[in-house]
């Protein structure tokens, strides 16, 4: 009964990642393209020893070649990827617009380094940033730093025990997985 649940819950898992692997490569999501090549590589890193290697080699090989279908996307699509290191020198598009905001969100942090500015407050002061120009309020677009900005050193370091006190849950499960097969 218990190797059926594992055969139903790998399948399904594999499911979600060639579902959810098709909609990245298809959005055009600069920032996911860049991110999916280390988590990749740490997924195939964690199989090495596991008999879902080949599963997992054959997921990344399907992104892969997925990536290589590009040349028969429309230009618009290859311009876009390829425009993120030309948009992050330039601070123009909305990488460089983003980069912009967190050298903000940096200046605003170094202002209040422990407690922050306040939850939710960034938003507001994001008019003020050099890079929109009084036009219009953004969030901060990271996370982390938005964690920084609002809730200073203190809040950061909350926010990061709740992720890796998650990653050590992940793992745990992982193993207990692993031990059973």
């Amino acid at each position: 009964m218990q190797l059926l649940l594992k055969l139903k819950t790998s399948s399904f898992l594999i499911l979600i990642v060639i579902i959810l692997s098709l909609m990245l490569v298809l959005s055009g999501s600069r920032g996911a393209i860049l991110f999916i090549l280390p988590v990749m590589a740490l997924q195939l890193w964690h199989f090495r020893k596991n008999k879902f290697f080949i599963v997992a080699l054959f997921l990344m090989l399907l992104i892969v070649v997925a990536g290589l279908i590009g040349p028969y996307l429309p230009t618009a699509y290859a311009q876009r990827i390829l425009s993120i290191p030309q948009n992050i020198i330039f601070g123009a598009d909305t990488v460089g617009l983003r980069f912009g905001l967190w050298q903000y969100g940096l200046e605003l942090w170094s202002q209040k380094p422990f407690f922050g500015i306040g939850s939710g407050m960034f938003v507001r002061f994001s008019i003020n940033s050099p890079v929109l120009h009084g036009i219009r309020k953004l969030p901060l677009h990271n996370m982390y730093l938005t964690h920084l900005v609002e809730n200073g050193i203190i809040g950061l370091f909350f926010f990061m025990l709740i992720i890796t006190r998650s990653a050590l849950n992940y793992s745990r499960v992982i193993r207990w997985a692993n031990r059973g097969s």
